[in-house]
């Protein structure tokens, strides 16, 4: 988060506009039993974006599949339509979409 923190202070003193702030690799769905588990806490993105007046867009959860389907080129939307991955960046777009009206 200090690097977030840098980067916001950064457009702010260079007049870049920000759109909005995105909390990434937010939390990891077990792929055996489905518990939800914090890898690198949560909630620090949304904390940051109200701290520093930016609208919050939501979070993205990690999922190794991202990274192979990367790797080998494929669609993750695609391969894993009704994942909480791809079922957040629906949100994300939305919250997205939302902000600009």
């Amino acid at each position: 988060m200090a690097d977030v923190r840098k980067s916001i202070n950064f457009c702010r003193a260079v007049k870049v506009e920000i759109f909005g702030l995105i909390e990434n690799m937010s939390g990891l769905n077990c792929p055996h039993c489905g518990e939800r588990i914090d890898l690198f806490g949560s909630g620090g993105g949304e904390r940051t974006a109200r701290e520093s007046g930016i609208r919050f867009l939501g979070r993205i959860p990690f999922d190794p599949n991202v990274v192979a389907c990367g790797d080998s080129g494929a669609c993750y939307q695609e391969t894993h339509a009704s994942s909480a991955v791809t079922q957040a960046f629906v949100s994300v777009a939305e919250a997205v979409s939302k902000a600009q009206q």
